[in-house]
């Protein structure tokens, strides 16, 4: 059977922005605000390629002005009791809800997104985080009552979910008395500046929210901007190991959510019909630009074959085309950088050997759309089977063993989500528990609500988005002040170049005999004895393989001594050795909980007994007080005790 069109009119859209003239200042303290000789940056429809708006680039100034009023905002904001900031969120819920339809429309022409997509999925959920939010901002004077706002929030979201990252950032924050500076994506800034009316048109306090558009280098002021108390930032592993970089030593709270190369594992008893829609929703939704896309196909061997000969029928099924036709699956790519990214990729795997394919549909004659892409034939270590591609390309493996199956969903530098497709519960929980992702579905892909938390591990990132697990990263203990540490490097020409000769370290610092224990005692009559770096690996203690030492500095640089420099081996040693302590029998997790915590008062009983040593070397290594020092020390027994 076919399908003809049924679009979606792009009339309201074009009357909205008609109305701004098709240009967009900043949302500073709940106004417009256009700076003077300011630059803008055009935002296209990428299904065909014409010019929707143009937005402002923020520079300094205009970074500085949104923090500042995000701060005065704050005074006042986190101490609005909870019932107050409920209301407000809970307006702003209904507000979303009233324009509901001029949002996703919105979302799909500035995206490229099938309509059908940002109605029923992406709309929805926005709301949703508000009306959930709007809960526990009623409930945190008694559930969170130990804890108290961060304080100002830089947030930085993607171009692939606009208004869901929305929502996932600003919900939460406001909900726990934060205010907020958020920074779209480039590519997506216009869905971002419709909601700013809706905060406005919601009463919401001026400074509590503030939206402003602009390039990377915008998002790198808000980053280092020393008014800023955490950033919060949803993209690419590269892009947050550089804010990783930026943030180390300043005391803002961090939290990242980054790529994923998602593995969706079929076994042999799955529903195959149901596995293959699953597979469908988990690579082309959204043309595969999700972070947590079931972009590895892994299927059980015997029913490979079989497998994959219904998905390629399937794909033959699919169509392709505009994003405002609600019988479309696919839209278009998001931009053309993304378009030449996914083409080298799909090439790229055939080059490494693999069979691709590709249905024989057609395409959009205008527009950034790519075909559906199936390549199988790869081997596991393949780059195209590694890398994130962040398009509608699947590559595919098979497996034979459960245990196959986790290796090889297990075999990649990401975490972030994975989902197990079998008719056998027991089978599909016990594979769930041992792959490393941050959640993995059981017989669906990206399920997604506001009440459930969604992170990563490994290079997917650290900290949680939604559920109860989200609120802590907007919140601090109530009795930790708002830590802005006097990080200074060592001075130059003290660091130790690696490989290089270091000298002798120092004997350290004498304690008198009530402050050391006999651990740590040594003869002054005697010459120092030098001893051999080593690592703790694998329950021994074993020389670096790379037989390189570095030094350890003290405040003054001076060095202190001498540890090993471990090489490649060394990490995957052990890598290798924690490997097999997880999954030995009885393997550590699988052990006692009462045997576990024997372990931990014996170390806590070693730990003790020897605190005045290391209490010492903290002393000597960082030029704290020795009270500082022992409360430091008497912490961490206490912390192995309980």
């Amino acid at each position: 059977m076919d399908y003809g069109p049924a679009p979606e009119s792009p009339a309201a859209v074009n009357a909205w922005l008609d109305e701004h003239g098709r240009k967009f200042g900043l949302f500073i303290n709940n106004q417009w605000v256009t700076p003077k000789g300011a630059k803008y940056y055009p935002s296209y429809n990428p299904a065909d390629g014409e010019l929707l708006a143009e937005t402002v680039q923020a520079g300094q100034k205009e970074v500085d002005a949104a923090v500042a009023a995000a701060r005065l905002a704050f005074g006042n904001w986190s101490r609005t009791p909870g019932l107050v900031r409920a209301r407000y969120m809970y307006a702003i819920a209904r507000n979303i809800q009233k324009h509901q339809r001029l949002l996703a429309v919105l979302e799909s022409m500035d995206n490229g997104k099938p309509i059908r997509e940002s109605r029923d999925v992406d709309v929805p959920l926005l709301a949703r985080h508000f009306f959930y939010y709007a809960g526990w901002a009623q409930l945190m004077e008694t559930e969170l009552s130990d804890y108290q706002p961060v304080g100002v929030i830089g947030q930085i979201i993607p171009w692939n979910f606009p208004l869901m990252m929305l929502a996932w950032k600003i919900a939460p924050a406001i909900a726990m008395g934060n205010t907020v500076v958020l920074k779209p994506a480039s590519y997506t800034r216009l869905s971002a500046l419709l909601f700013a009316e809706i905060v406005a048109e919601a009463r919401l306090p001026p400074g509590v929210v503030n939206i402003i558009t602009g390039s990377s280098s915008a998002g790198s002021m808000i980053v280092t901007h020393p008014d800023v108390d955490k950033i919060a930032f949803t993209g690419s592993t590269d892009v947050g190991r550089t804010l990783r970089h930026q943030t180390a030593g300043s005391g803002k709270k961090l939290s990242l959510e980054l790529g994923g190369k998602s593995p969706v594992v079929v076994f042999e008893d799955a529903d195959l019909d149901a596995a293959i829609e699953g597979v469908v929703d988990a690579i082309w939704f959204n043309q595969g630009q999700v972070c947590c896309a079931g972009s590895r196909l892994i299927v059980q061997e015997n029913v490979a074959e079989k497998f994959i000969s219904k998905l390629k029928a399937r794909m033959q099924h699919m169509r392709v085309g505009d994003p405002l036709d609600k019988c479309i699956d696919m839209g278009a790519l998001v931009d053309q950088s993304q378009w030449d990214t996914v083409d080298y990729w799909a090439k790229m795997g055939v080059n490494e050997g693999g069979d691709l394919f590709q249905p024989d549909i057609p395409l959009p004659q205008k527009g950034l759309f790519y075909k559906p892409t199936l390549i199988t034939g790869l081997d596991p270590a393949a780059a195209t089977v590694q890398e994130e591609i962040f398009g509608p390309v699947l590559v595919s493996l098979t497996f034979r063993t459960p245990e196959e199956a986790i290796a090889l969903a297990n075999n990649t530098r990401y975490g972030l989500a994975a989902s197990v497709w079998s008719d056998n519960i027991n089978l599909a929980l016990d594979v769930a528990s041992k792959i490393k992702a941050g959640a993995v579905w059981v017989n669906a892909h990206n399920v997604f609500d506001a009440a459930a938390g969604f992170g990563g591990y490994r290079e997917s990132g650290f900290g949680r988005e939604g559920g109860r697990e989200g609120l802590f990263e907007y919140v601090r203990p109530a009795w930790m002040p708002r830590p802005r540490p006097n990080f200074t490097p060592p001075a130059e020409g003290t660091k130790s170049k690696w490989g290089e000769h270091i000298p002798a370290r120092p004997t350290m610092p004498a304690l008198n005999g009530s402050e050391r224990s006999d651990a740590g005692a040594q003869s002054k009559s005697l010459p120092h004895v030098d001893r051999t770096p080593k690592m703790y690996i694998g329950g021994k203690q074993v020389r670096p393989d790379g037989a390189y030492t570095l030094a350890v500095l003290n405040p003054k640089g001076e060095i202190v001594g001498q540890v090993g420099d471990g090489n490649r081996k060394d990490i995957r040693d052990a890598v290798e050795a924690a490997h097999a302590a997880h999954l030995s029998k009885p393997g550590w997790a699988m052990r006692h909980g009462y045997n576990r915590s024997q372990i931990l008062y014996f170390i806590a009983e070693n730990l003790d007994a020897r605190n005045a040593e290391f209490a010492g070397r903290i002393v000597e290594m960082t030029g704290r007080t020795k009270k500082s020092a022992q409360a430091e020390v008497d912490t961490s027994v206490q912390r192995l005790f309980t």
